[in-house]
């Protein structure tokens, strides 16, 4: 009986590790909001699940239907679906890269929009705030 049960637990034990050390890897953009924003490929395990992307871009889309920046939808699917972009490392190895939006997209689409917000009363959700704080230090 201790055999097996330390069989199973050592068992879990590796399968925790194995999956902890699994490569992260790059996968098509699912067919939702961020399908068509130019690039196509995000990571398969992401600080967003694809329910959550989703749910927050329904949740701007008012503030994408006013088309105060043309670049909103794609800046939005850039923090919650990021690029994942692949390079070649050393010994043959591939790279992945996570790509947030650039500094000069995240000010563009912060200054088109800031009147739209703030004369509906909306703020930026927590990990926009962050990004662009973090942004506006450089």
């Amino acid at each position: 009986m201790w055999r097996s049960l330390a069989a199973m637990v050592l068992l879990i034990a590796v399968t925790k590790a194995a999956s902890v050390l699994a490569p992260k890897m790059c996968v098509p953009i699912p067919g939702t909001q961020c399908a068509s924003v130019g690039y196509n490929m995000t990571f398969a395990e992401n600080d967003f699940t694809q329910e959550d992307a989703d749910k927050i871009m329904s949740d701007f889309g008012p503030l994408i239907g006013t088309q105060c920046s043309a670049e909103l939808k794609l800046f939005l699917c850039s923090v919650y679906v990021p690029v994942c972009a692949e390079t070649d490392g050393s010994e043959g190895t591939v790279e992945l890269h996570r790509v947030p939006p650039c500094r000069n997209l995240c000010l563009r689409v912060k200054e088109a929009c800031l009147p739209t917000m703030t004369s509906f009363h909306y703020e930026w959700p927590r990990a926009v705030s962050a990004l662009i704080k973090m942004i506006q230090k450089f």
